[in-house]
């Protein structure tokens, strides 16, 4: 039994045997790239030999042979197109996609690689013309015609980025596909069809741009680096490269997205009949008109004098670009995305005493002002009024808040011992526990122990160096 339980195989790879011959670096193409992929799911998955990946090398030459691959095809739990014009017009790859798509919910366990891409989106018979296609070519030069697939020992860093991408987005199907006992039939997927993760309405999805061909390292550091902070990014594949559909593709998208970002270079792209302007002015253009938050980017190093296309040379120099190194951009994405999701999420409805001596006040209002950002209600105590107006103010807190905090910064144990003692005595008297009872502790660092020990008590150690993330993390897990 293969990984994927109740399969014979974990993964077929359906391919013309025309597109691997021997090629100019002196490898077969596709018996590379199925031995890289191979051992990058062997290492992600921890899975040693169960897994089972088959991968065909006859040159099929009868119906015998043929009739034996189809049944390999209907046992295997995941197929890989790796689509070519030679694959799309041969009858015997088109029998093995349409015996694997005869099989109930086939439609998250089929991927497509585009080794090289085709004349137009209606050249890919279905169901593969509206699945998203992993490229793995690319134009060597911006002024080059010719796509190429793309070469490990040529590009090996472009190459080793989408095919890490690529295992990856396998490694998650077979893993599902590990812990299922059946596959039960169920309808195609939609294209109009939310993007996975849509559902939490906190979070954000990404609108990552198509850029010209020298930018797609960058495009794909910037798409792997997102992902692993856990954002949505699209588009889920390549898009259509014609006018019409081209833009029809983007604005759903789009319609999807919080955030456009944009990667420029000195090169306008290509501007197929049908585009006039262009696919990169384009996206522009569309992410303008429909009020769609921005950020561009291009090298500081860049000379925006010398660019000769003007329209290029306008967007190079637009208030949205960002000149910086890519590492500084893409934190910037992030910080941006966590600005949004802060304006997305409603307000904790959780209230929160933040309680301090008088010489701590000034870290309570710090910590006031952090949690105020990510829209929690905060209560800080006042040292204004009669000794019983502030002790009955302090009792109210304790009894009213969801959440108290006791800052212990330059406050003597003894303040602290007492307040938890007051606490303690009134939890009998509560209508509910408080969610949280946290204790942080802010410089100076503290000698030794307070001396007081609740089951309900927690510590958030701050004593080193004021930070208040660790105090909004506990939080935020509450709401």
């Amino acid at each position: 039994m293969a990984f994927s339980n109740h399969w014979r195989n974990d993964v077929f790879v359906s391919y013309a045997h025309t597109d691997n011959e021997i090629g100019p670096s002196g490898v077969r193409w596709v018996s590379q790239f199925t031995q890289y992929l191979d051992t990058s799911l062997k290492q992600r998955l921890g899975c040693g030999d169960c897994l089972r990946v088959f991968f065909d090398k006859r040159d099929l030459s009868s119906n015998q042979e043929l009739a034996s691959t189809l049944d390999e095809v209907r046992h295997s739990a995941i197929f890989i197109a790796i689509t070519t014009p030679s694959y799309v017009n041969g009858s015997w790859t088109r029998r093995e996609l349409e015996a694997f798509t005869e099989q109930a919910q086939f439609q998250d366990r089929l991927f497509v690689i585009e080794m090289s891409p085709l004349d137009s989106l209606g050249d890919y018979p279905p169901p593969i013309d509206t699945k998203p296609r992993a490229k793995f070519w690319h134009r060597p030069t911006a002024e080059s015609r010719v796509p190429l697939p793309l070469d490990p020992q040529i590009d090996p860093q472009l190459y080793t980025q989408r095919l890490l991408d690529f295992a990856e987005h396998v490694r998650k199907r077979l893993l599902a596909l590990h812990q299922q006992s059946h596959i039960a039939p169920a309808p195609p997927a939609r294209e109009d069809s939310p993007a996975k993760g849509n559902g939490d309405p906190n979070r954000c999805t990404v609108l990552l741009a198509q850029a010209t061909d020298e930018l797609e390292f960058e495009r794909e550091q910037v798409k792997s680096y997102l992902q692993q902070m856990n954002v949505s990014v699209l588009p889920e594949g390549d898009y259509p490269q014609g006018g019409a559909s081209f833009k029809q593709a983007f604005a759903a998208d789009l319609a999807r997205a919080d955030l456009f970002v944009q990667l420029l270079g000195k090169a306008a792209g290509r501007k197929p009949p049908d585009l006039p302007d262009g696919y990169i002015q384009t996206q522009f253009a569309l992410a303008s008109a429909a009020g769609r938050s921005m950020m561009l980017w291009r090298h500081p190093e860049l000379d925006v004098d010398q660019i000769g296309d003007p329209a290029q040379r306008r967007l190079l120099t637009s208030e949205s670009v960002i000149a910086s190194g890519l590492e500084a951009f893409k934190t910037e994405i992030v910080r941006s995305i966590k600005m949004l999701r802060a304006s997305k999420a409603p307000a904790p409805s959780s209230l929160v005493y933040l309680g301090a001596e008088r010489s701590d006040i000034e870290v309570a209002r710090q910590l006031s002002e952090a949690l105020k950002a990510h829209r929690f209600p905060v209560v800080l105590p006042t040292f204004e009024g009669s000794s019983e107006e502030i002790r009955q103010d302090l009792e109210e807190n304790l009894m009213e808040s969801d959440t108290l905090v006791f800052v212990y910064g330059s406050a003597p144990t003894t303040w602290i011992r007492g307040n938890l003692r007051r606490l303690h005595k009134l939890m009998a008297q509560r209508e509910k526990p408080p969610r949280r009872v946290a204790i942080f502790t802010a410089p100076p660092p503290k000698a030794g122990d307070i001396g007081v020990s609740f089951p309900y008590l927690e510590t958030i150690d701050s004593s080193g160096d004021l930070d208040p993330d660790p105090l909004i993390t506990l939080l935020e897990d509450d709401t």
